[in-house]
């Protein structure tokens, strides 16, 4: 999203101007808390950093450097995975060996409030791309009944998100036994989670403009793997770092799996409001299972309010 202006262009004659932003972002502010470290214990941190991203800066330019777009693509991927697999290993470094995790003080409330940052970005991310689009179209009906399918769906994700998935999260970094294995298990499926937002996005632009487009699998997969990735992030996330399994998550995630031939034979507008009809009956679900714990929390009747005698 950062690199949202080049990012459509990385792939043609703008790869160096990518890796340099996406670059320059990470090792800007990894030197700067090097210097802001420097000469306490601390400083081992941004130094293990620094290399790591110095090492996958060589593939991330051999990328753009590459002509044909199949070997930038193997290239980039190879440095994807040198950037996310140093937060696994704990970055090691000769000398400097390994992160430990009593290195680490981490707040959860700060980070469950930098998470929830991320969701935000990406979902007005899509809600401004989806915008644009329409604003381009002959906004007729179908034009304006696709953008509200995809701001339907955009804004049921933000309740799924902020109703249900985060409302424990700073909680359970604090009092964990390992919070960095936590908060890095938050992350990746944070990840999962903001790719389900922006893939949503692209599914929405299709909608826009091909509304009428010929029946394929290629339409329900471009339209449903948003909403579809976003649960599946949720799922994995619950799961790893909660230890729960939300059966109206999987279930919904399964009946929209089995539906996909079905809407195979459908228009792009019918895919995107099954999509949406998915996201609305997990939020539902959601809200009524908080309600009912609540309610097992505590329990109130009507018998056991106290009653007012008339004076």
């Amino acid at each position: 999203m950062r690199d949202g202006p080049t990012l459509s262009d990385a792939f043609g004659d703008q790869g160096f101007v990518f890796v340099s932003a996406y670059l320059g972002i990470h090792l800007g502010r990894t030197l700067v808390m090097a210097l802001y470290l420097r000469g306490t214990p601390a400083w081992r941190r941004p130094v293990r950093g620094i290399v790591w991203y110095l090492l996958s800066a060589t593939v991330w330019f051999a990328g753009a450097a590459a002509s044909g777009g199949e070997a930038r693509v193997l290239l980039w991927a190879c440095a994807l995975a040198i950037d996310y697999s140093g937060p696994v290993l704990g970055w090691p470094v000769p000398r400097l060996g390994r992160a430990r995790a009593n290195e680490w003080h981490l707040s959860g409330e700060h980070l469950n409030e930098r998470y929830r940052q991320f969701i935000i970005l990406a979902l007005g991310e899509t809600i401004l791309a989806t915008g644009n689009f329409y604003r381009l179209s002959t906004r007729d009906l179908t034009d304006t009944t696709a953008f509200l399918l995809t701001f339907w769906t955009v804004v049921f994700l933000w309740w799924t998100y902020f109703y249900r998935t985060t409302s424990s999260l700073a909680v359970k970094i604090d009092t964990a036994v390992d919070p960095y294995r936590l908060n890095l298990r938050a992350s990746y499926t944070h990840l999962v989670m903001v790719a389900g937002i922006l893939l949503t996005g692209i599914g929405g632009e299709l909608m826009l403009k091909e509304p009428d487009a010929q029946r394929s699998a290629g339409n329900v997969v471009a339209i449903l793997v948003g909403p579809l990735t976003f649960l599946i992030g949720r799922m994995i996330f619950e799961i790893w770092v909660f230890g729960r399994l939300t059966r109206h998550c999987l279930a919904a995630v399964v009946a929209c799996l089995i539906l996909s031939p079905v809407a195979a034979r459908l228009p792009p507008l019918a895919v995107g409001l099954l999509g949406a009809a998915t996201i609305t009956v997990v939020a539902i679900f959601d809200l009524t299972h908080r309600a009912r714990i609540a309610g097992e929390v505590n329990p109130a009747s009507a018998g056991d309010a106290p009653r007012r005698h008339p004076a």
